[in-house]
């Protein structure tokens, strides 16, 4: 489902509105009287597994005023093609002072199989708990308000424009919806930091067809009432020095890695030493069981006694008989290694079965006295949210975390941790206040769900599973944001990447990547203090201790070192505690403090 690749943008400044066009046509970072009012305004055209086609797009500036505030015209066209035809479409962007305005006409050649064509709007995350007014599609206009927590399913379908109090301003943000009925959905249940209006309800049948010749035609205008006067927010100020707030040291997660099928290539010896280089807590291995046994048993013995979180996918059937979870209680008995935790899933569907955990007990017994069972999804939160699994004999709820289901571009990747918070809020509140574990935190998600008719393989990873930045220090930077807001989330168990191969911790020469070097820099320590994820100054801090904490002031004193990272993929120089750290783009150093 992602866009592809981080892109170029340009800076566009019409009177009180400004916000990045990037090449591709996309507005992005929309901020009015210099406040985020519009987290984007993109022309998206997905196929029939709700991936996006891109296409080729070629942008045209036809009245540039990018700087001087006088106006801005540019043209947009693009041709995206599809298996049995092609969609063109031409697009025009016209930014006055008043107004922004965006209209597009889609026409297919051939035989276009798609999920969407058509704008979306997305709206930042600040708007979370804001007064809305909504026009409908019959001329009703009602009132509500932005989800605080996520919302499992669209708060408002069948609209055709909203208008919210810009943050910050005494005006009032207009956005006026054309050419289609729109609906909104809270994007935290896939990672993104934004709730997302777009076009083409979910109601209807998908995917669709557009005919040789069929045209789509949209538009969005935006406009800003007149209100109080008030003065404009200048550019955040360069970050001087980041204190580091020591009253406090907590436990830190459980923190594991996840075997995958790169891994099961590796002689056992050097797995074991990988592993324990990197001083995770677990290993989290995959099995698949029905009626017919255990799929993925390999994986089992490979790590027989190492610590253990083990992800079993049920399967039709699997306790009868000599089938599938008879025969795993067989195998784990054989085992030395702790068996650390299991997260249940159902092979098929996206959440665990009602029955599930009751046959597990079971069938496993004595083996699981001293394990945690997790219920939920190996999936999004939005499987979680919508699928309630029950939680009778379960000790956590787990979902999946990743921060490219929709845009792969760098800064979109950063801003997924806005989103975390409520993540974890909303899937403890699922949970009756169990305890929440993230079963897998990957880069690119490991497979596409979303494609109709497919049965997922659970064992398996897709091609669009590897990101070329995944030894980069955009990665770490990117995990070490993520882990120091699951941290100060409170989460139970983070089981993050893989050990090996372009989706590993570990390079082709067995060193450690530069985000194996945070994870490995966060196992060693024991406990952690108060994270500061600062988005505004594009810098992240996480205290790490090497002392049990027991959350006393004197022992917090005890953590001395820190992981601090870059955010805005640019060089600079950040006082730490009095400490001068220089970083390169998006790197991450672990330093101690004075």
């Amino acid at each position: 489902m992602a866009d592809a690749g981080p892109r170029a943008a340009r800076a566009v400044t019409v009177g009180a509105w400004r916000f990045e066009l990037t090449d591709d046509g996309d507005l992005a970072h929309v901020l009015l009287d210099g406040v985020e009012v519009l987290r984007g305004v993109q022309f998206v055209v997905r196929d029939d597994a709700w991936g996006t086609i891109r296409g080729d797009r070629d942008l045209r500036i036809e009245s540039p005023g990018l700087d001087d505030g006088d106006g801005l015209v540019a043209v947009l066209r693009s041709v995206h093609r599809f298996p049995d035809g092609v969609l063109r479409a031409s697009a025009r962007l016209t930014v006055a002072s008043d107004r922004i305005r965006y209209e597009v006409e889609a026409t297919a050649e051939g035989t276009v199989v798609t999920n969407r064509v058509g704008f979306v709007v997305l709206h930042p995350l600040s708007l979370a708990g804001a007064e809305v007014e909504l026009k409908h599609g019959e001329g009703r206009v009602s009132h509500d308000r932005f989800p605080a927590d996520v919302a499992p399913h669209q708060p408002w379908v069948g609209i055709t424009g909203l208008s919210v109090a810009a943050p910050g301003s005494g005006r009032v943000l207009s956005i006026d919806l054309e050419g289609d009925l729109f609906e909104t959905e809270d994007q935290r249940n896939w990672s993104d930091a934004s709730f997302k209006t777009y076009s083409r309800p979910l109601a209807l049948p998908f995917p669709y067809t557009l005919g040789d010749g069929e045209s789509v035609r949209q538009a969005v205008e935006v406009s800003a009432a007149p209100g109080l006067a008030s003065d404009p927010v200048g550019e955040a100020e360069e970050r001087r020095g980041v204190l580091i707030d020591r009253s406090v040291v907590h436990p830190r997660p459980r923190l594991g890695i996840q075997l995958g099928p790169d891994d099961l290539a590796l002689e056992r010896p050097a797995l074991v030493e990988a592993v324990r280089r990197l001083g995770v807590d677990h290993v989290r291995v995959d099995v698949v069981c029905d009626a017919d046994g255990v799929r993925g048993a390999e994986g089992l013995a490979a790590v027989a006694d190492l610590p253990l979180e083990l992800a079993v996918h049920l399967g039709p059937d699997p306790s009868t008989g000599d089938g599938g979870l008879p025969a795993l209680a067989r195998l784990l008995s054989q085992r030395t290694g702790p068996l650390r935790s299991v997260l249940l899933f159902d092979h098929a569907a996206p959440v665990t079965a009602p029955d599930a955990v009751s046959k597990l007990r079971s069938a496993l017994g004595a083996l699981l006295d001293e394990t945690v069972v997790a219920v939920g999804t190996d999936d999004n939160l939005a499987e979680l949210s919508r699928g309630r699994p029950r939680l009778a004999g379960a000790d956590e709820v787990t979902f999946s975390l990743n921060p490219q289901v929709h845009d792969s571009s760098d800064r979109a990747v950063i801003e997924t941790v806005e989103a975390v918070p409520a993540m974890i809020r909303t899937a403890s509140a699922l949970g009756a206040g169990r305890a929440v574990g993230i079963g897998a935190l990957t880069l690119r998600p490991r497979r596409s769900i979303y494609r109709q008719g497919v049965v997922v393989d659970r064992l398996g990873r897709d091609s669009g599973s590897i990101d070329a930045r995944q030894p980069s220090d955009f990665a770490a930077a990117w995990l070490t944001a993520t882990l120091a807001t699951l941290v100060t989330s409170g989460v139970a168990r983070v089981t993050a990447l893989e050990l090996t191969g372009p989706r590993g911790v570990l390079d082709a020469d067995g060193h450690l990547t530069a985000a194996g070097e945070v994870l490995a820099a966060v196992c060693s320590s024991d406990g952690v203090g108060i994270p500061s994820v600062d988005l505004s100054h594009d810098i992240v801090v996480l205290p790490l201790s090497r002392e049990r904490a027991n959350l006393s002031r004197e022992r917090a004193n005890e953590a001395a070192h820190a992981l601090v990272a870059d955010l805005s993929g640019r060089a600079r120089r950040v006082e730490l505690d009095g400490l001068t750290v220089a970083l390169t783009p998006y790197q991450a150093r672990l330093v101690e403090l004075p």
